[in-house]
């Protein structure tokens, strides 16, 4: 059963308490590997750690927390109205795409960051995380392999903070989440309400990539958002996706 998380923002870091919930339907041997994880951008980094140590993946991630809200300040927050409270925006992702080759100072921070905290191991075919990511050279979806920190890498960059590493930028940002049988979301987008010119921009923008997440929310056979409302609370966003898994379990193995 393929299950498939978004990952535009740093709140998908919680997302380890979804797999917690399937760590627990997985528990007897008739139901091990029931599941198989399809992840982009931020909810990656869980995902992967849960798969390489599941014992110590949520310490690990509640560590790397405070953290991350200072590396990536612009996903931080979980509003429309934070991120796009400049004209510049817009103007800044056409940048960071057009000159990747160049932007060696920012994507060597993000890269600092994944190396702290993300252990360095050979993700196969086998892995039973599958990390998607967009090729812009070959205008595609792609699941990475290869070494840990450089999948994670290129799945993770976002072209507001970051180039495009190899030609790779995350998913979220293009089709929101990969195709999956059990979908969960954070919905933070839908409740945007645009009161000047720059905000009707940045929303068409999104608009797109929320036509996406709907289109491939419609052709799950389960599908459920995740409100965030404290941004900035750990156990509570994780425990949110914990209920959430233990929904999407009840309804996807009846």
């Amino acid at each position: 059963m393929r299950i498939s998380l978004g990952g535009d923002i740093i709140q998908y870091l919680g997302a380890v308490g979804l797999l917690k919930a399937l760590q627990e339907f997985e528990g007897s041997e008739s139901n091990n590997d029931f599941f198989e994880i399809h992840c982009c951008g931020f909810s990656c980094i869980p995902a992967v750690l849960w798969q390489y140590d599941a014992s110590t993946a949520y310490m690990r991630i509640s560590k790397m927390w405070q953290e991350a809200f200072k590396i990536f300040k612009s996903v931080s927050n979980p509003s429309l109205s934070s991120i796009g409270s400049s004209i510049t925006l817009l103007y800044n992702v056409q940048k960071k795409i057009k000159n990747q080759e160049e932007d060696t100072k920012g994507n060597a921070k993000l890269r600092e960051f994944i190396q702290k905290w993300v252990p360095e191991f050979e993700i196969t075919d086998n892995f039973k995380v599958k990390v998607h990511a967009f090729n812009m050279a070959q205008k595609k979806e792609e699941i990475l392999t290869g070494n840990s920190i450089d999948v994670i890498s290129r799945a993770l960059t976002y072209p507001i903070d970051f180039s495009p590493i190899d030609d790779y930028l995350s998913l979220a940002w293009v089709f929101g989440i990969p195709e999956g049988d059990g979908i969960i979301y954070i919905d933070w987008l839908n409740s945007f309400i645009p009161q000047r010119a720059s905000d009707y921009l940045l929303l068409s923008t999104f608009s797109r990539t929320v036509k996406f997440i709907k289109d491939r929310s419609n052709r799950a056979k389960f599908s459920t958002s995740i409100q965030v409302f404290d941004s900035k609370n750990f156990s509570v966003i994780s425990n949110r996706f914990y209920l959430a898994g233990k929904k999407m379990v009840e309804s996807l193995t009846v």
